[in-house]
C-alpha cells in the first residue's frame, strides 16, 4: 500500500481528517476499508433484491406474461462468505505485484 493509496481511502473512503488518519496504524486503515466495502455490498445487496421485488410485481402486473415473474427470477443474490464466497481483501507485497504485473505485460507484448 503506497502514500497515495492511504491517503485515498483515508480521506476519499473513510472521510476521516488528517488528525485523525495519522492515529491510526496501516493495518487499521486496511481493516475499515474491509468494513466499509463490505458495508457497501451489503447495501447494494439490499438494494438490488428490494429492485427485483417491484420489478417483478409491475411486470407481473402488466399483464403481458403468461407465467408470474419471480424476483429470483430476475436476480440472484450474491453468495454470503458464509456460504463459502471470499470477498476478503488480501494485500500482496511489492515483488509478488511486480511479478504478476510483468506477466500480464508479457501476455499483451506478442
Amino acid at each position: 500500500m503506497t502514500w497515495d493509496d492511504l491517503k485515498y481511502f483515508g480521506y476519499g473512503l473513510l472521510q476521516l481528517t488528517p488528525d485523525q488518519l495519522f492515529k491510526f496504524t496501516v493495518h487499521e486503515i486496511f481493516d475499515m476499508v474491509v468494513a466499509y466495502y463490505r458495508r457497501r455490498d451489503s447495501e447494494i445487496e439490499e438494494q438490488m433484491q428490494v429492485l427485483s421485488w417491484q420489478t417483478s410485481h409491475l411486470m407481473n402486473a402488466s399483464g403481458n406474461y403468461k407465467k408470474p415473474i419471480k424476483p429470483d427470477q430476475l436476480y440472484s443474490p450474491k453468495q454470503s462468505d458464509e456460504e463459502g464466497g471470499n470477498s476478503e481483501l488480501t494485500p500482496i507485497d511489492r515483488d509478488e505485484k511486480n511479478a504478476k504485473l510483468a506477466d500480464l505485460k508479457a501476455k499483451f507484448k506478442d
